[in-house]
């Protein structure tokens, strides 16, 4: 049974704008609790490899529709990936605000993954 102020998601796509195809679901944690508030969210999901930076910097991105209540610090876990992957949020922003596609970008670290793993 699901605790008090859990939320299912729409596991309906439309929440993204219609340019983006979501490739992932995740579920969100506050952070560092292990209670899910937020489950079954499609997102999605890419490697920013390029921004890996020794001081900090991210390692991906991800890219929600404006109804989700993400924040700072909160934590997305993606199940359907071998043993599952936990990524921190670093930092949420509302990009392409008043056009068609406006939308949420998350910048997060990934937390140590399962190994060995071919898919993130």
């Amino acid at each position: 049974m699901a605790s008090p102020g859990f939320v299912t998601a729409g596991t309906d796509p439309t929440g993204l704008p219609s340019d983006i195809q979501p490739n992932a679901t995740c579920d969100i944690t506050r952070g560092g609790s292990s209670t899910v508030v937020i489950s079954g969210i499609l997102f999605f999901l890419t490697g920013a490899y390029e921004n890996i930076k020794p001081s900090g910097g991210y390692t991906h991105i991800a890219l929600f529709g404006l109804g989700m209540d993400i924040r700072d610090s909160d934590d997305v876990y993606v199940p359907q990936y071998s043993g599952g992957t936990k990524f921190n949020i670093v930092h949420v922003q509302r990009i392409s605000r008043t056009t068609p596609a406006d939308r949420l970008i998350a910048y997060l670290n990934r937390t140590s993954a399962p190994w060995p793993t071919n898919e993130l």
